[in-house]
């Protein structure tokens, strides 16, 4: 028979982050060893683990759930175990009528050992998605930073073509309203000007008329009395309006003067002078009423260019104010975006560094854990060894 002993099971008091250990107090060298193991492996949360885990739940909940039923599970199989302990033999000599028993602790220890090594690869494989999952987020949240920055930069470049659009609106408007002042200023007076211009060009023409058939009664030996009147009195009538006429005309009209005087002996030398300084005029008047038709075109081509700068203007402002306004939209659209990434990142980057702040602690942890169990699985393989010789 196998010497008899006695199992204790005590609780110790909790730390901060791990709650009690629970401890096999066996008498013998090997009911020592069996102590160092259940004690190591023992913990009533799962060697201290879940809780930690627990703390993660907000980016891992389905898997901390699983976790936390594996320990739940290895608890169980450790009460079972506390209670299979009691039938090991305190020397290293196997009692086969005990065989049987010796299985069930066996398979325990081995299957306690299974889950401890499959735990501990769950541990790992939780630090490797926990910082996939940092990683991603920040890739993310890198991307949509440079999202924003570019949809900030076109927003800008937006606001400012808008900006220069409604700068090339006012400008045109103001031109626009600056030459219509002007061609209502101006129209009138050069108007006036040119038509009494063109009246004082219809009584040269009549002047030169008179001059050329006072020539062929001359020939025919007529009085010029009646002819040279009119003539006198339509370049007094030149006279009285001289003050419109061009600067060289007015000169001119002088020497028509002279000439006029001149006529009452008609010559072909006389003649000829009077034509030719009436010719003269007629140029410098006809040069004058070609500079008013210009310049009252000019203004025209200034008011109907700035006209049509100004609608322009006024359509490119209206498409420049859409564009900068959807810019600005999609700039809001992406800071939203970069923020909600960013928090993101920072929840999973705080998950991470979390769980990685107590990775290798927890994997010394199993490593001992581990290497406790297999200490009694060896010692219980030899039992079972020794039975079936």
């Amino acid at each position: 028979m196998a010497e008899s002993f006695v199992v204790y099971m005590e609780v110790n008091g909790r730390d901060k982050k791990t709650f009690g250990r629970k401890a096999l107090l066996v008498g013998g060298a090997i009911a020592v060893a069996m102590l160092l193991a259940v004690a190591l492996s023992g913990n009533d949360e799962g060697s201290g683990l879940a809780q930690k885990m627990a703390a993660m739940k907000h980016a891992n909940a389905h898997r901390v759930k699983n976790m936390e039923k594996v320990y739940s599970r290895r608890e169980i199989l450790l009460k079972t175990i506390h209670e299979a302990v009691a039938s090991l033999p305190v020397k290293a000599q196997a009692d086969c009528a005990r065989k049987d028993t010796y299985l069930t602790i066996q398979e325990k220890f081995q299957s306690l050992k299974a889950n401890l090594t499959s735990e501990k690869d769950e541990r790992v494989k939780l630090d490797d998605e926990t910082k996939k999952d940092k990683d991603d987020a920040y890739q993310q949240w890198i991307e949509s930073e440079s999202a924003f920055r570019s949809a900030q930069s076109t927003r800008s470049s937006a606001v400012s073509a808008a900006e220069y659009a409604k700068g090339q609106l006012e400008k045109y408007t103001s031109a626009l309203k600056e030459a219509e002042e002007n061609f209502l200023k101006n129209n009138a007076p050069v108007k006036a000007e040119k038509e009494n211009l063109a009246a004082q060009q219809q009584m040269i023409t009549n002047i030169v008329g008179l001059i050329q058939s006072m020539t062929t009664s001359a020939a025919k030996g007529t009085s010029n009395d009646v002819r040279l009147k009119q003539v006198e009195d339509s370049v007094a009538k030149l006279e009285k309006d001289s003050l419109s006429l061009p600067a060289p005309a007015r000169a001119q009209l002088q020497r028509l003067q002279k000439a006029t005087t001149s006529l009452s002996d008609v010559t072909a030398a006389t003649i000829a002078d009077s034509l030719a300084i009436l010719n003269e005029m007629s140029m410098e008047i006809s040069s004058r009423i070609e500079a008013i038709d210009a310049q009252m075109a000019g203004s025209q081509e200034e008011i109907s260019n700035n006209k049509a700068k100004k609608e322009e203007w006024m359509v490119k402002l209206v498409e420049l104010s859409d564009t900068a306004d959807r810019a600005k939209a999609e700039e809001n659209s992406a800071d939203l975006h970069r923020q909600q990434l960013g928090g993101q990142y920072e929840v999973k980057k705080s998950t991470y560094d979390d769980q990685a702040s107590s990775l290798q602690t927890d994997l010394q942890q199993y490593d001992n854990e581990i290497s406790a169990v297999g200490s009694v699985v060896q010692f219980v393989d030899n039992l079972v060894a020794a039975c079936s010789a």
